[in-house]
């Protein structure tokens, strides 16, 4: 009786530990998928970001080339005096 009541024990032990491995285990996976999902959002929004920037840096560049070539206006200059 002694026996089986310690296998009883034992056996209830080892499934405490086997469950509590199981969802330790889960929540390092869980960890894991979530600081990859979050390795992958900082990369595309690094991308991103460089993409902005060059596209910035390339309208800026022919902002000033359209500039450069712009005809310049002339201005009308009035007499002083002369209403």
């Amino acid at each position: 009786m002694l026996a089986s009541k310690r296998d009883k024990i034992l056996n209830a032990t080892r499934n405490a530990a086997d469950k509590f491995a199981k969802a330790a285990q889960r929540d390092a996976d869980f960890v894991r998928e979530r600081e990859r999902l979050h390795q992958l959002d900082a990369a595309k929004t690094a991308k991103l970001k460089a993409m902005r920037l060059a596209k910035e840096a390339a309208d800026r560049e022919t902002a000033a080339q359209e500039a450069a070539s712009a005809v310049p206006r002339l201005v009308k200059r009035t007499r002083k005096g002369a209403a």
